[in-house]
């Protein structure tokens, strides 16, 4: 799954704003933005998102206190201050936000809307989060839209675009290229057997009312299994 996840694409249309002033559609700034192509991006957890499952763990832990001291023995009411503990814990710093995450923003594309505001096409791997990407999230995200602009910017909106699987695509290409290189006279022997084939598997089947076991053992070029 992991794998899966790593092979993933994401298309994203932002509306951005930023305190600089553009040019014009040919403004040095913009033209940065439409030359990144394999970006590495250092990501930490969002501080939107910290306390989502960052103190998720530990929030279960101070709930079940008030259970623990009542029905945990004799004396244990006295031995543990719960409201002292909930404290404790609730200030206790999450591991998950040290975590960082390392992403990649594959191509990007920027238009001039006004002075002040422009759209930013962005093709990055699954799991970025392009909010951070674009306002840089206070120096958590490295490098952003912001840091490369030289200049403050904000994501007004988000949309997503499309999504792509890097080995689906391989495969669809790889098998293209099979039937690009098949016998024009193999391929016709091929589809004449095939043909022959299903009509004998409908009259069999129609007779028996089962499939014969020569139909499963049936082989067909790789171009044609999707």
């Amino acid at each position: 799954m992991k794998q899966d996840v790593a092979l993933k694409r994401k298309s994203y249309r932002c509306v951005c704003w930023t305190d600089a002033a553009l040019t014009g559609p040919n403004d040095p700034r913009l033209k940065k933005l439409d030359q990144i192509k394999d970006l590495t991006v250092m990501q930490r957890t969002p501080i939107r998102v910290l306390h989502r499952s960052g103190f998720k763990s530990i929030t279960k832990l101070a709930a079940a206190l008030p259970f623990v001291t009542r029905y945990g023995g004799r004396g244990s009411g006295k031995a543990l201050n719960v409201r002292v503990s909930r404290v404790l814990l609730s200030s206790f710093p999450s591991s998950r936000s040290l975590l960082t995450r390392k992403k990649t923003v594959y191509s990007a594309r920027a238009e001039y809307i006004n002075p002040h505001w422009f759209l930013l096409d962005v093709l990055t791997s699954a799991g970025a989060y392009v909010k951070e990407f674009v306002h840089g999230d206070r120096g958590r995200t490295v490098p952003s839209v912001g840091s490369i602009i030289g200049a403050r910017a904000t994501i007004i909106q988000l949309d997503v675009i499309g999504v792509s699987n890097q080995q689906q695509r391989e495969k669809r290409e790889g098998n293209r290229e099979d039937f690009a290189a098949l016998d024009p006279a193999a391929l016709d022997s091929w589809l004449t057997r095939s043909v022959a084939d299903f009509f004998c598997v409908c009259v069999l089947g129609s007779l028996t009312n089962r499939l014969p076991t020569r139909f499963k053992a049936l082989s067909y070029p790789s171009c044609f299994q999707l």
